[in-house]
């Protein structure tokens, strides 16, 4: 805890597939991932990746792909929370107005 580790390698070397088993978006061919004492083979709230190209469903509007985020993560939600949440942060990054818009109708 409190450290910050680089991993450096030529390209192809794995530093990406780790950090995707890591994230909990790839499964390990053999071992484990263990954090904070726990195995970990999903995705959670606890770790996230930051994706060099974008990775939103092209075929959904903005509102909808926060949503289906917001919505996995916070299953026990009802609908009216879950819009308010995702309201919220759409206007939080400015995006009030785009919220039917498609990724690509984006700049």
């Amino acid at each position: 805890k409190g450290q910050f580790v680089a991993m450096v390698g030529h390209s192809g070397c794995g530093k990406s597939t780790l950090l995707n088993i890591i994230a909990g978006l790839e499964q390990p061919s053999k071992g484990a991932i263990i954090l904070d004492g726990k195995e970990t083979d999903t995705p959670g709230l606890d770790r996230m990746v930051v994706f060099q190209n974008f990775s939103l469903l092209p075929w959904m509007s903005v509102y909808e792909n926060i949503y289906l985020a917001v919505k996995a993560a916070f299953a026990q939600w009802d609908r009216k929370k879950l819009h308010d949440y995702v309201q919220r942060y759409i206007h939080m990054v400015g995006l009030a107005g785009s919220e039917h818009k498609k990724p690509a109708a984006l700049s």
